[in-house]
């Protein structure tokens, strides 16, 4: 052990012991710069970060939750660093990370890259992100390395890995800019509803008590041309999350404003819920086959989903937000929702053979208007005159 590692040591045992966990993170961003450690050197190291994460877990509570989540991690990441091959850490992390999630009322398919930006979300640390990006493009897997790439620039613009891959990443997916679609015919469809159409209806307010959503548009001029509105599984299931987010959102809100009842904020939602399932819901089945299908079109366009990428990134005020709007477009494909929804329509217009118009102002399907109804004749719209 040289006298520089051992110094080194016994400032990071110093800070732990102490429980000086800022400073903690400040110092352990020194190893792979300033401090290399082998041997026994990163075995002692390994010790007490695990030392750490004890002490951490061990003082966890629901106002230090994040704070904590981050230290963790950020501990964690130092260990895999050192020792890819601790298993129980990659665990530990994926534990946290579907927490934060469950905190957040998201509901997505679990895998390594969703997980990963996940977790810098919370840590807001990219040293592990580099190394990650840098081993991805070794394997020239371009997607998870650009994604890695995409929050490693929203987090620090002024990287140096920023200047050394954007012309890498601007070759290889080049950026398509939408063409304006035609106008359709909508005149005697089923007229499939996007949750988007749905929800400012769904949130209207309750008690005067407002949950900032868009204003609604009104169906009835649309009534006398469709032979009927459409809410699918997916919408269905996309309005119920909106329900449960809103209120998670404005229950602190609420309880501290004695005018408002949340009880009764949230019986009118599940009523509104209720009745809309009512009059709208249409069950039907999918096969993976259409799955299939969808998930090609979209990758066949890569283009032009980078630049839907950047412009919903854009339109995101916090970095907190565009962070979570990346975890959501993995492989450049739309959001889940957006996919099955897409999913549901083409079987819908399969099984009953009538012509299916979607209402919806997503890009992922305004954009791509033209080529849905070239490809499965599905009419998208979105102006409620039209």
């Amino acid at each position: 052990m040289t006298l520089k590692s051992k110094r080194y040591l016994e400032k990071i045992k110093n800070n732990i012991d102490e429980g000086l966990y800022d400073l903690l993170i400040v110092h352990l961003m020194q190893i792979g710069k300033s401090i290399k450690l082998y041997g026994d050197d990163a075995k002692a190291m390994i010790e007490l970060l695990d030392k750490a994460i004890k002490k951490l877990k061990s003082k966890i509570n629901d106002k230090n939750r994040l704070f904590y989540f981050r230290y963790i991690l950020l501990c964690a990441n130092k260990i895999l660093l050192l020792d890819k091959n601790r298993l129980d850490i990659k665990k530990l992390k994926i534990d946290i990370i579907n927490q934060y999630k469950q905190k957040e009322a998201i509901s997505t398919d679990d895998f390594p890259l969703h997980e990963q930006l996940t977790e810098v979300r919370i840590t807001y640390d990219v040293s592990y992100l580099i190394h990650l990006a840098r081993k991805l493009i070794e394997q020239q897997d371009l997607i998870k390395a650009f994604y890695i790439f995409e929050a490693i620039r929203l987090i620090e613009p002024d990287n140096d890995l920023i200047d050394e891959f954007q012309d890498f990443f601007n070759s290889r997916f080049p950026i398509v800019k939408p063409k304006l679609s035609r106008v359709f015919d909508i005149s005697n469809t089923l007229c499939v509803l996007d949750a988007n159409v749905l929800i400012p209806r769904l949130l209207e307010p309750v008690q005067n008590f407002s949950f900032w959503v868009d204003k609604a548009g009104d169906l009835s001029k649309l009534g006398n041309k469709v032979k009927r509105f459409i809410a699918l599984p997916i919408t269905m299931e996309e309005l119920r999350e909106a329900v449960e987010a809103k209120l998670i959102w404005a229950r602190p809100i609420i309880e501290k404003n004695k005018k408002f009842n949340l009880q009764e904020i949230k019986s009118t939602l599940n009523k509104r819920l209720e009745k809309i399932k009512s009059k709208y819901y249409y069950d039907i089945k999918y096969s993976d086959e259409i799955i299939k299908e969808v998930k090609e079109f979209y990758l066949e366009r890569i283009g032009l989903l980078r630049f839907i990428l950047n412009e919903k990134l854009g339109n995101e005020k916090t970095l907190s937000h565009k962070l979570r709007r990346l975890s959501r477009r993995i492989n450049f494909l739309p959001e889940h929702g957006d996919i099955q929804l897409l999913v549901e329509a083409i079987a819908l217009s399969r099984t009953t053979h009538e012509e299916i118009a979607l209402l919806s102002k997503d890009s992922d399907f305004q954009y791509f208007a033209d080529d849905i109804f070239n490809k499965w004749g599905i009419k998208v719209f979105w102006d409620f005159d039209e």
